[in-house]
């Protein structure tokens, strides 16, 4: 608050500190100052465009508000919510209501947290070939033979309830008369963008089946794994380039990843 001077000298605040002569600012420095602010928001508008589209993720404000939120505090006389007493009790491990992704020891085991709306890719050839691909802890799809092995949960790009969802879970077997690498890639292809894809190559034909598989778009390694890792799992969202869930072994491989947005979950 102003008080207007009372003798025509500076003005000051109603406490009566001085306030300083009254200066008018130059017009060429008010629309620098105005452009140099604008350039700097539609730079880091641009920064957060980017980021969005590199993670994957259609609501980043939304995704880190969820990730930064607390747990309710627990009512007078009850016990904290969500935690849980491991090996003797000395140990306390927070439960999935913040999602937080974390990997972290419990007891002397290694967990990863959340444990739900997990997507898992198990595979292996050892004793025999297998695939499992689970989410949120509930299998997908089971298989007992070599090939491509896929499955999609989700479609967090879609708008409206008749978009359409992700095809039914499918195996394609490599080297029989049927093309199993074109029908894997014309699967890929009804994926919706942004969906989490899973996926279990197992043998030597699938690993020559991965350079298809990403260009299909697919973030999976084009690349073949070295020489007689013959078990490779991947998971992670259609169009989003170099997938970090990836695994390749010469008997089990495993990948896993958390999926925050999952449309009716």
């Amino acid at each position: 608050e102003q008080a207007p001077p009372d003798d025509g000298g500076p003005p000051r605040s109603a406490d009566g500190f001085l306030l300083g002569d009254v200066l008018k600012a130059d017009e060429a420095a008010v629309r620098g100052a105005e452009d140099v602010t604008a350039l700097a928001i539609r730079a880091w508008d641009a920064c957060y465009r980017d980021l969005a589209a590199e993670l994957g993720e259609r609501d980043l404000a939304g995704a880190v508000r969820t990730a930064v939120v607390r747990p309710a505090a627990p009512a007078e006389g009850e016990e904290a919510p969500g935690r849980e007493a491991v090996a003797g009790g000395e140990e306390l491990v927070e439960d999935d209501s913040s999602w937080k992704e974390e990997w972290k020891a419990a007891g002397g085991w290694w967990i990863e947290r959340p444990r739900r709306r997990r997507a898992v890719v198990s595979c292996g050839v050892v004793p025999a070939p297998y695939a499992t691909l689970s989410f949120d802890c509930s299998a997908l799809l089971h298989a007992t033979a070599e090939g491509l092995h896929l499955a999609a949960v989700g479609t967090p790009d879609s708008s409206g309830a008749d978009a359409a969802g992700p095809p039914p879970p499918q195996s394609f077997a490599l080297g029989g008369e049927v093309d199993g690498v074109a029908a894997a890639a014309a699967w890929i292809g009804e994926v919706p963008e942004g969906a989490t894809v899973l996926l279990a190559a197992i043998g030597a034909s699938a690993r020559m089946a991965l350079p298809a598989l990403a260009e299909a778009g697919l973030g999976c390694p084009s690349v073949p794994p070295p020489p007689g890792y013959v078990a490779m799992a991947a998971v992670g969202r259609k169009g989003q380039p170099n997938w970090s869930s990836t695994h390749a072994a010469a008997d089990i491989a495993l990948a896993t990843s958390f999926i925050r947005h999952v449309e009716g979950a």
